[in-house]
């Protein structure tokens, strides 16, 4: 996003952090490579999804939604209530050899009330970045 700065991007890591600024957000971007790790991307995500509901002990609804599109597939979970990370996302290209996890979390205390705009942009944010991906 425009409003957002890499703090975190080394040549020899598939992590990067985006910060969020003034919403005292950070979302998470993590690369892998499928084949390197000797698992089949549907190991990848359901090693992703039990990561996920461990949240259930915060959130008061997981929501998953299925991600279908021209530069891949994947999984989103919306996390609702007093949660410090509302999305998260495992997404895969076509041929099922490269994976990217994309999450963001707050830095702050929950109170969902008055974060839900900023909850709702970055939202946004995240499925733009999820539909831009391209793969190399």
């Amino acid at each position: 996003p425009a409003s957002g700065e890499v703090s975190r991007n080394l040549h020899d890591s598939c992590w990067v952090d985006i910060e969020m600024g003034g919403f005292d957000a950070t979302i998470h971007v993590n690369g892998r490579s499928i084949p390197g790790s000797g698992r089949p991307v549907e190991v990848h995500q359901e090693e992703h999804r039990r990561l996920i509901y461990n949240h259930a002990v915060k959130a008061a609804r997981i929501v998953p939604g299925p991600l279908q599109l021209e530069n891949g597939a994947g999984i989103t979970y919306e996390m609702v209530g007093e949660v410090g990370t509302p999305m998260q996302a495992f997404f895969h290209d076509p041929s099922g050899e490269e994976s990217v996890v994309l999450s963001f979390y707050y830095q702050t205390a929950m109170k969902n009330d008055s974060l839900a705009p900023v909850t709702g942009y970055l939202k946004s944010q995240m499925t733009h970045l999820i539909e831009s991906i391209s793969w190399k």
